[in-house]
């Protein structure tokens, strides 16, 4: 079921604009669109990158994995938790993407989303796709 929100969120943050979408983030309660006046830490520039690369220049700032209960038990989720990426949310069963969350000092969440089809052998292949600043909710 988790796998299924997961997917079917990624879905409708594509399709809706950001200024369409609802207070709440239904995939991080508690989180809302950040204001444009939000203090949070520098989001680098990771689009692209192999989840590798720029999991090390978030860690280079001022963002913290957020340790996700291994419930997920596909395949791809467990061996990113094998390699330390304690921070993965949740990987789809149907389609080649991930989830990562991370925590900034203000108490930001950042979303970083991963896709890509890993050959045989080699798990160093899911690109960033994308990002996404969340800020709590007040």
């Amino acid at each position: 079921m988790k796998r299924w929100v997961f997917t079917m969120a990624v879905v409708s943050w594509i399709a809706c604009p950001p200024s369409a979408m609802s207070a709440e983030d239904p995939t991080s309660p508690g989180f809302g669109t950040c204001s444009p006046s939000a203090k949070h830490a520098a989001v680098p520039k990771i689009r692209h990158l192999v989840y590798g690369v720029a999991r090390k220049r978030l860690l280079a700032g001022d963002w913290t994995p957020l340790a996700k209960n291994p419930a997920s038990s596909d395949g791809t989720a467990q061996h990113f938790r094998s390699k330390g990426y304690r921070e993965v949310d949740a990987c789809a069963m149907d389609r080649p993407l991930c989830r990562f969350d991370f925590a900034d000092s203000f108490g930001n969440l950042l979303l970083v989303f991963t896709k890509g089809e890993d050959p045989p052998g080699d798990w160093n292949r899911q690109t960033v796709s994308s990002t996404r600043l969340s800020c709590p909710i007040k």
